[in-house]
């Protein structure tokens, strides 16, 4: 908001958006998602250093880059829920130095990479994400595992970790 008292005085009312995940969709899209869901333009002057997510995930319409934070536009259910899943590992900060990226494959299921240990985490779908991210970090913290024998974790399993071996 901005506005200019009696006085002569401009008065300016901002309200901060922090980001949460940059995105770099299939139509070559490439943009922050913001705490409040409300797309966020890359800077030309510096690159934010956060969680990225890239894959099958679609275009979005010109009006979502101009929409207002007063009259946020609904995301397509996908951004939803890559939105939810960036915002509960941006949360933890284990999980935060872990994850590095999260891909979005062609049946909407996640797989999330990993700065360090196993190549690839298969996630699937968002539901039971706390009980997901809860296992793998007691998979990592916990686990005295030898990553360099393993290709992927898959939690996509009520209550297991499975390994598949390289």
């Amino acid at each position: 908001d901005a506005f200019v008292h009696i006085n002569g005085n401009l008065k300016i009312r901002t309200s901060p958006r922090k980001a949460i995940i940059r995105i770099y969709n299939t139509a070559e899209q490439h943009f922050y998602l913001g705490s409040d869901t409300v797309i966020m333009p890359l800077s030309t002057k510096h690159s934010l250093r956060i969680l990225f997510a890239n894959g099958h995930l679609p275009q979005l319409a010109n009006s979502y880059f101009n929409q207002s934070a007063f009259e946020p536009l609904q995301l397509p259910d996908i951004y939803k829920k890559l939105y939810i899943l960036a915002a509960k590992i941006q949360e933890d900060d284990f999980l935060k130095a872990l994850i590095d990226q999260i891909y979005v494959k062609d049946n909407q299921e996640f797989e999330l990479i990993p700065k360090t240990g196993v190549g690839l985490i298969e996630f699937g779908d968002i539901e039971g994400l706390d009980d997901k991210l809860k296992r793998l970090k007691i998979f990592y913290t916990k686990g005295k595992v030898n990553w360099t024998l393993y290709k992927s974790i898959n939690l996509k399993y009520k209550n297991q970790v499975v390994c598949t071996k390289k």
